[in-house]
């Protein structure tokens, strides 16, 4: 069996001589006797990449990452995965792994980024029909990121795949305009009119928004025209009506509701608009004679209020008027406001003019019974909550309240600091309550959830980067509203619209440690030199930079366990330089300041800094509390820094106090006789009395 200490340190001597070659001989050995020992296998992947020897570093390397992965350890796999990644940027299944153990781990925009990457890759190569299956993995990780959405309906016009491109549009249009967000609505008409032009509700839903936007006129001279040359359409008279009523524009709302009248009689959206058209256009006797029709339906429906309002309304315009008086004194009735009741008629008419009331009505005496029981209630039985609820619930701001919101441009991310498109505030008219928008033909399960946006910026659409598959972007930046300026025109790539992935989801700062130990993982991969371009390298530790800083603003500098921790973490990773500010903040616990303190050393040994690492080890040493094992591991510690340096007896010295303590320990022994061996010294049996024979 081998001695696996003694290879260590042999591969330890040749790699201080700059010999790669001898060392990567050594840790062959181990491996291939322990092939289970992956942190000496990725330490041989390792040196394959130092001696320019890329395929068998990711040979190593894979066998490392499925180990880590099939056992459940997805951020060790990760970095790993991201050391390969750099060694060959252009393989795109280590994306696809990334993407896949990113989010297993939950850290969705890590998988969007990678899937990012891949989609750039396809769309170079012409592969879109590949390009958009990566996006709808996209949209399965993240279904409410409007950015992804538009990707997929660009690549689906592209491709031809009409019907699911106009789907994904129409989902994407329903949520923009359930948040008021006509700017951006406009730009996503100007992006995709142009692909889908004989779409009319499109079209009718583009005039729409130019009248929220203000321009009252041309929004509804456009809608006119859609109505002669679709005559019958619900959407676009419903539009019509509302543009005609912004606009003030009278006759042109009456001809509208009119029409719809035609094709919803019993639609009491219809029937209120009618009614409101006819009020304002100065026509009271025929807005009574439809009301006196309909005014039994609007309070089956509970819209006593609306009647409260439009008889009120009559009455001040129609003189003499006994339908009116009778109508209002039951709506008064209803709705328990008796002072209003007392007002309307004097002491002795009211139970007289009872009976006529409720043959006006259609009501029952039973029924009525009801009414005058309850003549006391201050308001009729709340509806439950299920009819007051809208059909699209403004969500959590994840994700995404975020500030979601939540990181439209899609590195892909198209959709921005939460709000994907926060930066204009929409445009309402002062009366577009009155009207409701006209149903989609599309589908309508979105939910308004704020997500991080996506960015697809052209350096890394068009693979100029690099001879594979870009990362994410490097800039400081990680997020970018989609504003005004910035939606693409019609005449170039949609991609130009998109720019870097944002920030984590809010709803992954609930698990702040993962995060935390992700960001260090990820950053691993930056540790080792690779046979990339120096501008891709340069790219590639930007982006573990940012991990880096995300994860320090995460943590408390009186959080002496976390600090510790991730030291451990970025040793394990061999970021000793960042492992040792970790334990710096560590050591401020006195409960963790002698672990800091070793393991300091032990970073600073791994560096080559070996005055750094005794410094560490005798001030560890200094504490007269330690106990017997933490005494015995710094002299050993200690005696292997000095071994390193070439200072024998110094080293044997320090092997010496760790046998006085306990011979055994870490092969103590073995280490005095092979030192005695090599200074030549020899065990004298009449020696000193006191001395201790290890051998």
């Amino acid at each position: 069996m081998i001695n696996k200490e003694k290879l260590l340190a042999s591969a330890q001597k040749s790699l201080q001589k700059g010999q790669v070659a001898k060392a990567i001989k050594d840790y062959r050995k181990i491996v291939e006797s322990d092939p289970r020992d992956v942190r000496n296998r990725q330490k041989l992947a390792e040196l394959y990449v130092r001696a320019q020897k890329p395929k068998d570093a990711l040979e190593h390397y894979e066998s490392v990452a499925r180990y880590y992965a099939d056992n459940g350890f997805y951020l060790k796999a990760i970095a790993v995965y991201k050391q390969m990644q750099r060694v060959e940027p252009s393989r795109i299944e280590i994306y696809h792994r990334l993407a896949e153990l990113n989010a297993k781990q939950g850290l969705v925009g890590n998988a969007l980024a990678e899937y990012k990457g891949l989609v750039a890759r396809y769309e170079k190569e012409g592969l879109l029909s590949d390009a958009l299956n990566v996006l709808q993995k996209m949209k399965d990780i993240d279904p409410d990121n409007l950015n992804i959405r538009v990707k997929i309906t660009d690549t689906c016009a592209r491709i031809g795949q009409r019907d699911k491109g106009l789907a994904e549009l129409r989902a994407m249009v329903e949520r923009l305009r359930e948040k008021g967000d006509t700017g951006k609505l406009l730009k996503l008409y100007d992006i995709f009119l142009p692909m889908f032009p004989d779409e009319v509700d499109l079209r009718s839903g583009q005039a729409r928004a130019f009248v929220d936007q203000g321009e009252a006129g041309r929004g509804l001279s456009q809608l006119e025209d859609l109505a002669q040359q679709h005559p019958g359409r619900a959407d676009v008279l419903q539009n019509l009506a509302y543009a005609a009523r912004v606009k003030g524009d009278t006759a042109v709302e009456m001809r509208a509701f009119s029409a719809l009248l035609e094709q919803q009689p019993d639609d009491l959206r219809v029937r209120e608009g009618f009614v409101r058209a006819l009020l304002k256009s100065d026509q009271p006797e025929k807005a009574l004679e439809n009301l006196e029709k309909w005014k039994n339906d609007f309070l089956d429906a509970q819209r006593s209020d609306l009647l409260k309002e439009f008889y009120e309304s009559l009455r001040a315009s129609v003189t003499e008027e006994p339908r009116i008086i009778e109508t209002l004194r039951h709506v008064y009735q209803v709705r328990g406001e008796g002072d209003k009741l007392l007002d309307l008629v004097g002491p002795g008419e009211f139970s007289s003019g009872d009976e006529e009331s409720e043959e006006s009505f259609g009501i029952t005496q039973e029924k009525d019974s009801v009414f005058e029981e309850d003549a006391d209630f201050d308001q009729i039985e709340d509806l439950p909550m299920e009819f007051l609820e809208s059909d699209f619930e403004e969500s959590h701001e994840t994700e995404v309240s975020e500030e979601e919101g939540g990181d439209v441009e899609l590195e892909l991310e198209l959709e921005l600091d939460g709000d994907p498109f926060a930066d204009l505030k929409p445009a309402q008219s002062p009366e577009s309550e009155d009207l409701p928008a006209p149903e989609s033909n599309g589908d309508r399960e979105l939910e308004m959830i704020e997500l991080p946006a996506l960015d697809f910026d052209e350096e890394t659409s068009s693979g100029a980067q690099v001879e594979g598959i870009a990362g994410p972007d490097d800039s400081g930046g990680m997020s970018e509203d989609f504003s005004d300026d910035e939606l693409p025109d019609l005449a170039f790539d949609l991609d130009d619209a998109f720019g870097d992935l944002t920030e984590e989801q809010p709803s992954q700062q609930d698990t702040v440690p993962d995060e935390q130990q992700a960001a260090v993982d990820l950053l691993s991969a930056s540790a080792n030199a690779t046979s990339i371009s120096s501008k891709e390298k340069t790219r590639l530790e930007g982006e573990f930079s940012r991990f880096k800083k995300s994860v320090e603003s995460q943590i408390d500098e009186s959080d002496a366990e976390t600090h510790f921790n991730l030291g451990i973490a970025y040793k394990e990773m061999g970021l000793f330089e960042d492992a040792v500010g970790e334990f710096n903040q560590a050591m401020k616990n006195p409960d963790r300041r002698t672990d800091a303190l070793t393991l300091k050393g032990v970073c600073l040994k791994e560096k080559s800094d070996f005055d750094g690492a005794l410094r560490a080890f005798e001030e560890a040493l200094s504490d007269s509390s330690l106990d017997s094992e933490t005494r015995s591991n710094l002299y050993f510690e200690t005696g292997l820094l000095q071994e390193s340096r070439q200072e024998a007896e110094a080293a044997l010295k320090s092997f010496e106090k760790v046998a006085e303590i306990d011979p055994f320990f870490r092969g103590a022994n073995d280490k005095i006789a092979q030192l005695r061996s090599a200074l030549g010294i020899k065990d004298d049996a009449g020696g000193d009395d006191d001395r201790v024979s290890y051998v």
